[in-house]
C-alpha cells in the first residue's frame, strides 16, 4: 500500500542466516543443514525489486555507510 501510494518507508533486513543463528555455508548434505538455519544467500533486495521498491544488497559496514544516506532520500 505504501508503494502504490507513493509513501516513503525504510525497512531494513538484517540476514543471520537463521533463527537464533545460523550457517556461513549451507552444508551439501541437506540432512546437516540445523532446522533454525536460513540459506545465507537470499536475496532479500531482489523480493523488495520485485515488489515494486528499491532493494540495495549490504554486506559490511562501509556499504553500510555508504548506501543508508541514499536509501533515507
Amino acid at each position: 500500500m505504501l508503494i502504490r501510494y507513493n509513501m516513503p518507508m525504510l525497512i531494513i533486513i538484517l540476514n543471520n542466516n537463521g533463527i537464533y543463528s545460523g550457517v556461513d555455508e549451507l552444508p551439501s548434505d541437506i540432512s546437516e543443514i540445523p532446522v533454525t538455519a536460513l540459506n545465507p544467500k537470499v536475496k532479500y533486495e531482489l523480493m523488495a525489486e520485485g515488489l515494486g521498491a528499491v532493494g540495495y544488497l549490504i554486506t559490511d559496514l562501509s556499504g553500510l555507510e555508504k548506501t543508508l544516506p541514499k536509501a533515507i532520500e
